[in-house]
């Protein structure tokens, strides 16, 4: 029998290597294992640098050979930055390393450590329930498909409690109707009952969610708060879950300009009532509070210790005044030192419409920004009759009727909803009332709060000498009658008449000229310059009640001319 020499039986290990070689299914599955004792749903903070030690891959191989390494397989280890219920996840990376190294040869198990950095600040402010999902995965060195089971770390971003947001004005996009703005415009009178709003962002508010914190919102001493406002207790969250009222119901809000649906959430809120009075006008308020999460150990165990996250929310309010304005050609720019004229003749129909209305009650005047919490519809202005400067006798005002009108204020719209106030003048000047010259003003108050008065118009109304109006069925022969002169003289000064005795039902008429009195006159003189009769001087100039016409005087002159004539 012939001896070989120079070779040996291959070795079971070489033989098992080879094996796993041709095929990996034979490499044994490597394993991860946590630490012991260490929960893997922990708690971050902003800052925060936290590393994870002691996970260890255990590879069941000999550790002479390649089935016996632990590799990491990169393609599958995780650092991802999710929020809500985990089903979203954001626009937004980890900071994250890893480092391993073999600790036992014996056992084959390698030490692995990872680190996440979170920073101070960063889009993760505007989600809710924000945390990390870093998940790591072991392979086979020689069989790279032979991967351990993921081990994932969770990572609940601690957030302050997140201040929740009113309704701009007019904005169909918004969080809470009732919620108190940061920015408030109070009205003189208006009642204010709203509510600070904060929830903890580490939950998703549903009643199942474990990891909702109380939190403690508390006014700040300093700069305190306006004299009247009262703040009431502490309302919802873990308290009010079961019992869900109007201050705690689960709303759906959104936090972000995503597209997608807002969360359900439950809040902390307390109420801030106030009424400012007069005295209280033009003065701007500040107060705070502060919302400061309370959390306990019983669901994360890691970071208990850190301190409770405070958020500091300052509020500004401003009382201020009616801002009425006023539309109208009888009060249009016309105020109490530099009053508009109306030029008005006897016989006359005159009427005045006018309008007004609370200037932040529109959306082209009351912006999201200017007039955020201002009561909408808390004023009704109306017009009064000032008693030291009042209508010309016979003139009267109509009281308030309330239109609704569009947005740009006019009726032109399918719905109009605004409401504005409207009023009328109506005035004829009778005879008698030539030569009149009154200041009349109307003042501008709210009808809710009468001793607030806005904003004071006045017009002085002034009637023409030697004019007329032609009322129904009159005839030249009776308004000659009327006025004492020759029904022939005024049809000569009226040539556009065709017919004295068909008038029609509207025009002017004309007396005669006027003159101007330059120095003090008899009026016995006026009548022998002007030749008419002095009586008929004193019918057209009613103002004339001694013998005497003041320099200034426009004097209103109907001369006799039949008479003149036929003594000719």
């Amino acid at each position: 029998m012939e001896e070989r020499r120079g070779t040996c039986p291959p070795s079971p290990l070489l033989l098992v290597t080879l094996l796993m070689l041709l095929n990996p299914s034979l490499a044994m599955v490597p394993t991860l294992e946590g630490p012991p004792g260490v929960d893997m749903k922990n708690y971050i903070y902003a800052g925060d640098t936290v590393t994870v030690g002691g996970v260890q891959a255990y590879d069941a191989d000999s550790n002479a050979t390649a089935a016996g390494t632990i590799a990491f397989d990169n393609s599958v280890v995780v650092c991802q930055f999710l929020y809500g219920s985990g089903a979203t996840t954001a626009t937004t990376s980890c900071n994250m390393s890893f480092t391993m190294w073999r600790v036992d040869y014996m056992t084959n198990r390698t030490m692995i450590n990872f680190t996440i950095y979170h920073p101070m600040h960063g889009s993760f402010e505007n989600y809710i329930n924000p945390y990390y999902m870093a998940c790591v995965q072991v392979a086979d060195l020689a069989a790279p498909t032979v991967r351990s089971d993921r081990l994932c770390y969770y990572y609940y971003i601690q957030l302050p409690p997140f201040y929740v947001p009113a309704c701009p004005p007019f904005s169909s996009y918004c969080y809470l109707d009732n919620a108190l703005q940061l920015q408030t415009y109070l009205g003189v009178g208006q009642y204010l009952d709203k509510r600070v709003y904060f929830k903890d962002n580490n939950a998703i508010g549903i009643t199942a969610d474990p990891r909702m914190d109380s939190v403690q919102i508390d006014l700040v001493s300093d700069p305190g708060y306006p004299n009247s406002m009262n703040i009431d207790n502490l309302r919802g969250g873990l308290n009010d879950i079961l019992t869900a009222s109007v201050f705690t119901n689960l709303i759906s809000v959104r936090f972000d300009s995503l597209s997608n649906p807002g969360y359900s959430q439950y809040f902390f809120s307390r109420g801030v009532k106030f009424t400012p009075d007069l005295s209280q006008a033009g003065l701007k308020y500040r107060f705070c509070f502060t919302a400061r999460e309370i959390h306990s150990s019983t669901f994360y165990i890691n970071n208990v210790s850190a301190s409770n996250q405070t958020n500091l929310t300052c509020f500004a309010m401003e009382v201020v005044l009616p801002n009425i304005q006023v539309q109208g050609s009888v009060v249009t720019n016309g105020t109490m030192d530099n009053p508009t004229y109306l030029d008005l003749t006897v016989g006359c129909d005159y009427s005045w419409n006018f309008t007004s209305w609370e200037a932040r009650d529109f959306p082209s005047t009351a912006s999201s920004i200017d007039y955020m919490g201002f009561q909408q519809g808390l004023y009704k202005p109306h017009a009064i009759v000032d008693q030291s400067n009042p209508l010309p006798p016979g003139a009267t005002l109509s009281s308030r009727e309330a239109v609704k009108v569009c947005w740009d204020r006019t009726l032109a719209c399918t719905s109009p909803t605004y409401e504005i106030s409207r009023q009328e003048i109506r005035y004829t000047p009778t005879r008698g009332q030539q030569s009149l010259q009154m200041k009349a003003c109307l003042v501008f108050q709210d009808q809710t709060y009468p001793n607030l008065q806005m904003r004071v118009f006045c017009t002085i109304f002034r009637v023409n000498k030697c004019k007329v109006c032609i009322r129904t069925d009159e005839t030249l022969l009776k308004i000659a009658h009327d006025y004492r002169i020759d029904w022939l003289q005024l049809w000569s000064a009226n040539i556009q008449i065709q017919n004295p005795y068909a008038l029609g039902t509207s025009g002017v008429l004309l007396f005669g000229p006027t003159f101007p009195i330059i120095q003090n006159t008899s009026i016995a003189d006026a009548a022998l310059r002007f030749r008419t009769p002095e009586r008929s001087l004193r019918s057209m100039n009613p103002e004339l009640l001694t013998d005497w016409i003041p320099p200034g005087t426009i004097l209103c002159v109907v001369p006799d001319i039949c008479q003149t004539m036929s003594q000719m």
